[in-house]
């Protein structure tokens, strides 16, 4: 007697389920699924290839300056913020 295929097996289960299932319950799992292996990925593996090292070419000013504002948000590549440096 011939034994099925390992994948005949899963396919076999995978439309037993589809057909005990509603349709919206299958789509509910197979988004599920992708969501879950996507935040696993997220959380395992680097995203982007940052620099090793940061390396300065001016004096750094100080932190209640504009100017550390400035180099703060190309540093980090984003938006400046236009508000008054805190007065602590």
């Amino acid at each position: 007697m011939a034994r099925a295929p390992r994948n005949a097996k899963r396919t076999t289960r995978l439309r037993e389920f589809a057909s005990t299932h509603p349709w919206w319950q299958t789509a509910l799992l197979v988004i599920g699924l992708l969501a879950l292996i996507t935040a696993v990925g997220g959380l395992f593996f680097r995203v982007g290839d940052g620099p090793r090292e940061i390396v300065l070419n001016a004096q750094v000013p100080p932190v209640s300056s504009p100017e550390f504002t400035i180099a703060l948000s190309h540093l980090v590549n984003g938006p400046s913020s236009a508000a008054e440096p805190s007065r602590s």
